[in-house]
């Protein structure tokens, strides 16, 4: 993955750095994850294709790039915030999980995605997104 001579062992830091970033990465270049809706069923989130996760009072609606919105799934934003910030998901609003990976930008409220869609960032979020975000941006070199 990466080799640091002895004679410039001062970037092994940058190397290790890098490695820990590509093997985030691998986990975030995975295509579905499932979850627990009801009792005996599942639903699967086509991680790369989903823009964003919203919580609409116990349920959520999983927006993709296509325009198409999944139906009212029963569950929590917690429990979804959990088992996807692995793969490219931040919780940047109390409501709101957006995939860092469909950020166009950040201004002083929103993040901006590639659609054109705002999703608003809360104040309380907004130093954690924009870590997340630039993170995700650097690892891309």
């Amino acid at each position: 993955v990466w080799f640091v001579p002895k004679s410039q062992m001062n970037y092994l830091s940058e190397a290790i750095n890098k490695i820990i970033a590509k093997i985030e990465n691998q986990k975030i270049e995975e295509e579905y994850v499932s979850f627990g809706v009801e009792k005996n069923k599942l639903a699967v989130i086509d991680v790369k294709n989903t823009m964003y996760i919203k919580s609409e009072s116990h349920y959520i609606r999983i927006y993709h790039e296509n325009g198409m919105v999944s139906e009212s799934y029963r569950n929590t934003l917690d429990f979804m915030e959990k088992k996807l910030s692995d793969y490219g998901f931040i919780r940047c609003h109390e409501r709101c999980l957006v995939n860092y990976r469909k950020i166009y930008t950040i201004n002083s409220r929103n993040c901006i995605l590639f659609s054109g869609e705002k999703i608003p960032i809360s104040r309380s979020r907004m130093e954690k997104t924009k870590e997340y975000y630039q993170s995700y941006i650097r690892s891309m070199d």
